[in-house]
Order: structure tokens, then sequence, then C-alpha cells
């Protein structure tokens, strides 16, 4: 064993080194294998850098689809500009809220505000900013 100290080659099993003392205990026996630098990591080539491997999910498809009601889910696809993708949805007030907070502005003028509470959503293109 090689002496991490002095560098002195010692007896294969000894516990002290027999020039300096240095305790073995706890070190690993170096002088049977010597110390070989790991092979470097390549990545493999398969005519694309980096490799592209197989989508696990299908492609999404051209439309998106958009929560409308209860019912479940119809495509979304502009009109104007004809994209077809995940829409921005958008929350604007109502008109029964402008209602409401019309009567309350001339009814009870401290609620007023509760009309302004009354919100619907809606979709807009990311495109060309139509709201449908």
């Amino acid at each position: 064993m090689i002496c991490p100290k002095c560098d002195s080659t010692s007896a294969p099993g000894a516990v002290f080194c027999s020039r300096c003392g240095q305790s073995f205990v706890g070190l690993r026996d170096t002088s049977e294998a010597p110390y070989r630098a790991p092979a470097p990591y390549y990545l493999p080539v398969q005519g694309l850098y980096p490799p592209q491997y197989p989508a696990p999910y299908p492609p999404p498809s051209p439309y998106a689809l958009v929560p409308v009601g209860p019912m479940g889910m119809v495509p979304f696809h502009c009109i104007r500009c004809g994209y077809g993708g995940p829409p921005m949805l958008i929350q604007k007030m109502s008109q029964s809220g402008m209602i409401t907070m019309i009567i309350l502005i001339f009814a009870f003028f401290p609620l007023f505000w509760i009309g302004l509470l009354m919100k619907e959503t809606r979709c807009q293109c990311p495109h060309c900013r139509s709201v449908y």
C-alpha cells in the first residue's frame, strides 16, 4: 500500500506505514489498481445532434379545445385571421352587470360596485385580438 503522507510503499494489508507511522484505516488500497480516468461520454450520432427521440404523445391538433359551457369543449378557430390554436380567455363586465350598476347608482349609491363584479368569460384571438 502507498502511504499518502510520505509516498513510501508498505506491505499489502498493513495497518500503519512502516516509515512514518501514518494510519491506513479507512483508506483504499491503491497499489494494486492504478487510477484510470473515466471514459468520456459522447452522445450517440444518429444524423442529428443532439439525437431526437420519438414523441411520447401525438402532435397537437390544429384546433384548440375551448371550454364553452357545461356540455363540453368546442374547437377554437378565428373567423377573421384563420388562427387555429389556443385562445386567450378574458373577462369583461357583462351587460347585466352594467344594467345592475346603473340601477344601483340611482337606487342605493353605496352598493353600485356590485354590478362591477358581474363578469363573463370571452375568447380572444391572440393574433388579431378579435373577441368572440
